[in-house]
């Protein structure tokens, strides 16, 4: 009676393919669900399947590249799975957005010419610097005056930017992994492991976080992760961003007094035109003021932008599979 009350213990030891002490509580095995190698939780769901013991921080997995059945029992832990992947960098352009400062266009220097009968005659050289600017003609003689002179246009650009153009990754397979849940009811010679049979469309590998060397007995390697990290993007260090301003005439007001406030013969175009400004001579004045509109605006892209970043494996890892 005593020796049969011993069997089922001796079992039970070997029910560990191999033994027990070589397949618990491994060093350096991450947490990630997944079982440390050979675990010694026994099961009698499977067939006894013998593989290689592998090196410590490996955790056995069963995996599928492609497709992304339910797990099978004793590997309960799914994760699904991305494997190779294709990402063309980032398509660039130089932007420009607008104006920071202005557009504007300021009256410059301009010649005017004063006549009896035609514009040819006295002249005198307008350069207005402020709202009202000071300064005294007179022709006894004249009629007409004609002003010639361009204004200048200015403005500040924001500064460059260069939003990218990315198309979305092509992603090659989308898998499952399956982490041992318990060990099958069986042993192995050596120090092979006994666990569950792996169905179709599974194999039986281990995994390890981040790019590793496949370890001797799971020969064929893939990389794989959770999702992809999109960084791409350009840097617009290239690009620059030029203000094109063009202005109307300039068109000066003139005044009979000091302070450009009452009218002495209205207000003239410099535009190169001889105009008749008063009925009667003389032509005078004592100030005048100047302004001229924007005619168009713009802010041009030059230069060439830079794409950067790229598509990375998030929670990489590497699975070997027999």
């Amino acid at each position: 009676m005593r020796l049969l009350a011993l069997v089922p213990f001796f079992v039970l030891l070997g029910a560990a393919c191999g033994g027990t002490d070589n397949i618990g509580n491994e060093p350096g095995n991450d947490a990630g669900g997944d079982a440390p190698l050979g675990a010694d939780v026994a099961s009698d769901s499977g067939a006894c399947n013998c593989v290689p013991q592998a090196p410590s921080g490996w955790n056995y997995v069963e995996y599928t590249a492609a497709t992304r059945p339910t797990c099978p029992a004793d590997f309960g832990t799914s994760t699904d799975t991305i494997e190779g992947f294709t990402a063309n960098p980032a398509s660039c352009t130089c932007s420009c957005s607008g104006f920071s400062t202005g557009p504007s266009c300021t009256p410059e220097t301009t010649t005017l010419t004063a006549g009896a009968t035609s514009c040819k005659g006295t002249t005198a050289t307008l350069t207005p610097s402020s709202s009202c600017n000071v300064q005294s003609f007179t022709n006894a003689t004249a009629l007409y005056v004609e002003l010639t002179g361009s204004p200048t246009g200015a403005g500040t650009c924001q500064p460059p930017t260069a939003p990218p153009t990315t198309a979305a990754p092509t992603i090659n397979n989308q898998g499952r992994a399956c982490g041992l849940t318990s060990t099958s009811n069986g042993s192995c010679g050596g120090t092979q492991l006994c666990l569950p049979s792996a169905p179709s469309p599974f194999s039986m590998c281990v995994e390890q976080s981040g790019d590793a060397m496949c370890p001797p007995g799971f020969p064929t390697k893939h990389t794989t992760g959770s999702s992809l990290d999109d960084t791409r993007g350009c840097d617009a260090t290239g690009c620059s961003c030029g203000a094109n301003v063009t202005c109307d005439a300039s068109v000066f007001t003139f005044y009979s007094d000091s302070g450009c406030t009452t009218a002495a013969f209205g207000s003239v175009t410099a535009n190169g035109t001889c105009d008749l400004v008063v009925k009667n001579p003389p032509v005078s004045f004592n100030s005048y003021a100047a302004s001229s509109s924007v005619n168009t605006s713009s802010c041009g892209a030059t230069g060439g932008a830079a794409p950067t970043g790229g598509v990375a494996l998030v929670d990489q890892k590497t699975i070997c599979c027999q």
